[in-house]
C-alpha cells in the first residue's frame, strides 16, 4: 500500500541541467565552493568577480532540448498517467512557457502554469528586489516571499481554471 495517494503532482521546470552539462577542473571547484555560506555572501557583494560572463539565455533554453531532460520529463508524465495522477508543470518567472511545453510528447491533460506575464508586469511596475533575492539566472533569480506568493497564487488560479482536479 502506498503511504501517499496524491491526485496531483506539481513540478517546476529546472535549468540545472545546463550546469550539469558544464565540466572542467575550475567548474568543479566552483561547484564545491558554492556550498559555503561565505562564498554565497561574497557572491552577493561582488557578482562581477564570481559571474563575470553574462548568462547565455539561448543556452539555458536549450536545456529543454537535452535528450536526458526530455526523457526524464516524459517518464515522469508516464508514471503519473499510469497511476491516474494529474500533472501540473510550472515555468520560472520571466521565462517563456513554449520551450517547456515542447518537451512533452503529448500535452493532453497537462496543466501548464505560465509565470512570464505576471512577473513581466510586476517588474515593469516595481523593483527587482521586490520579488527576488538574487540573480541566479540573470533575468530572474530565487524568489523572495512576494515572488513565491505570486507563483503560488498563479498556480492556484491556473489549476482552478482548468477544472481544479
Amino acid at each position: 500500500m502506498r503511504k501517499y495517494a496524491p491526485s496531483m503532482v506539481i513540478i517546476m521546470a529546472g535549468l540545472n541541467d545546463v550546469k550539469k552539462a558544464e565540466s572542467g577542473f575550475f567548474f568543479n571547484i566552483k561547484m564545491w565552493l558554492e556550498r559555503f555560506k561565505t562564498y554565497k555572501l561574497a557572491e552577493q557583494f561582488w557578482p562581477e568577480i564570481f559571474n563575470p560572463d553574462p548568462i547565455d539565455y539561448a543556452k539555458t533554453e536549450r536545456a529543454y532540448e537535452n535528450p536526458a531532460t526530455v526523457e526524464n520529463f516524459n517518464r515522469i508524465r508516464e508514471i503519473l498517467d499510469s497511476r491516474g495522477i494529474s500533472l501540473v508543470v510550472v515555468q520560472y518567472a520571466t521565462r517563456s512557457l513554449e520551450p517547456l511545453r515542447n518537451v512533452f510528447r503529448s500535452k493532453d491533460g497537462i496543466v501548464f502554469v505560465n509565470n512570464q506575464e505576471i512577473f513581466t508586469k510586476a517588474l515593469a511596475n516595481g523593483k527587482y528586489k521586490d520579488y527576488f533575492v538574487d540573480r541566479f539566472a540573470g533575468d530572474f533569480g530565487h524568489c523572495n516571499q512576494n515572488g513565491n506568493r505570486m507563483i503560488a497564487e498563479n498556480m492556484a488560479d491556473t489549476v482552478l481554471q482548468n477544472g481544479g482536479f
